[in-house]
């Protein structure tokens, strides 16, 4: 048979269309109806999806500067610190409080904030008895003042508007402490829900500086001295500003347990924080209630008010205010109704009193010593002025007590860990 041809090494090349490069495919055919390519973009690019419409976050509301505080976790003993044997690292404090009280330190920040140390108090259940625990009496509920039973010639509150058989410590603190964060003028301790050992309470975050009175007690827990701050720059506007927003949020939350030693002064920062803030949120007004110490309760209605909280509240719906004290998804306890609704009342008499204060060119603009020396001249009505009265009159050897305590006076400058009281 004749040989086969020999087979070529490789495929000759397909023919050459005009205006194709070699190895180029030839161009699809456009089709009919087909969308011409974006303009400005390069025919290789795929055009980018159009964003999607942002919304505002669920704690924002539309319209406002207003943000519903986050609730913050429960916090639990599986979330405390633990030393090296897996033991919670908290450790009772000695006695000296109402209440039963634990230095705890946890994995994360309390009430929101980045402090992981806190105070942590026994916040009695629905249901609980307070009598006795809480410095509540029985007959709570009362809009009276009893004699004290120490001394009968004196008159103390009898905490009339909390509910002694259902107090619910621990929702008031926290709610106080959302209303701070909702207002934006952080001056109150960090506060959440917390379950130490089986018993469940609220942990107060721990804060810098010292109280502007420090109380010191024997073995009994009689009063011996009383230690007073002297805030060396108590004519900052830091100091000014947090004083008077302090007794702001004292007033919307009926606070009546405000005193010195619940109100620690930071050198470092210029501010203040209450702490131990669980007897608030009663059922009274300024007018009818009493307390332990200096609360906005009975300072009543502050005259001066930083411009800048003030325009807060006036752009504050009630929705809004409600939101910020109402018990939230997770709570454990949380305010009744007739305890929110009362505060709602001070709320509308606060924004009704900056409304007057704006008409009349009232509002603080800025803090000076002009503010001091009218904060000062007002001790019955302002934080700022009853604690330099109290530093003042200490000073000049005329603040007496009728248990016969002594007073000291010391100047502000070291850090110190803020102690219940």
């Amino acid at each position: 048979m004749p040989g086969l041809p020999p087979i070529p090494q490789r495929m000759p090349p397909l023919p050459q269309r005009p205006g194709q490069g070699p190895g180029m495919m030839p161009p699809l055919p456009q089709i009919p109806g087909m969308m011409p390519p974006l303009p400005g973009l390069p025919q290789n690019q795929a055009a980018q999806a159009p964003a999607r419409p942002t919304t505002a976050a669920p704690t924002q509301r539309p319209g406002t500067a207003f943000q519903v505080p986050a609730a913050a976790p429960v916090l639990s003993d599986k979330d405390e610190k633990k030393d090296f044997f897996g033991q919670s690292t908290a450790k009772k404090l000695k006695a000296g409080t109402k209440n039963e009280v634990s230095k705890v330190e946890y994995k994360q920040g309390i009430g929101g904030g980045t402090e992981t140390k806190g105070f942590w108090k026994v916040g009695q259940t629905e249901g609980a008895s307070a009598a006795g625990k809480t410095g509540i009496d029985k007959e709570a509920g009362q809009d009276q003042m009893r004699p004290s039973k120490k001394d009968p010639t004196k008159m103390v509150s009898n905490f009339e508007a909390v509910e002694a058989q259902d107090p619910r410590m621990a929702a008031r603190a926290v709610a106080t402490s959302r209303l701070d964060k909702a207002l934006g003028t952080n001056v109150i301790a960090d506060e959440a829900f917390a379950h130490h050992k089986g018993q469940l309470g609220n942990v107060s975050a721990m804060v810098g500086g010292r109280a502007l009175v420090e109380n010191k007690t024997d073995k009994k827990g009689e009063l011996v001295s009383q230690d007073l701050a002297q805030v060396e720059d108590a004519k900052s506007a830091e100091y000014q500003r947090a004083m008077a927003n302090l007794g702001v949020v004292d007033y919307l939350s009926g606070q009546v347990d405000r005193h010195g030693g619940n109100i620690f002064y930071d050198p470092k920062t210029g501010g203040v924080k209450g702490i131990d803030n669980d007897l608030a949120f009663g059922q009274w007004d300024h007018q009818s209630a009493s307390g332990t110490g200096y609360g906005a309760a009975l300072c009543g209605l502050p005259k001066q008010i930083d411009a800048a909280t003030a325009n807060v509240i006036r752009d504050m719906s009630e929705d809004d205010f409600r939101a910020s004290i109402a018990p939230q998804n997770g709570d454990p306890q949380g305010l009744h109704k007739a305890e929110i609704d009362k505060a709602v009342e001070r709320f509308h008499k606060m924004k009704l009193h900056i409304a007057n204060l704006r008409k009349q060119g009232l509002l603080v603009q800025q803090w000076d010593d002009q503010t001091y020396a009218d904060a000062c001249n007002d001790v019955d009505g302002s934080y700022l002025g009853k604690h330099e009265d109290m530093v003042a009159t200490a000073g000049q050897g005329r603040l007496g007590s009728a248990d016969g305590s002594a007073e000291t006076v010391t100047k502000v400058g070291r850090q110190q860990d803020r102690r219940p009281t």
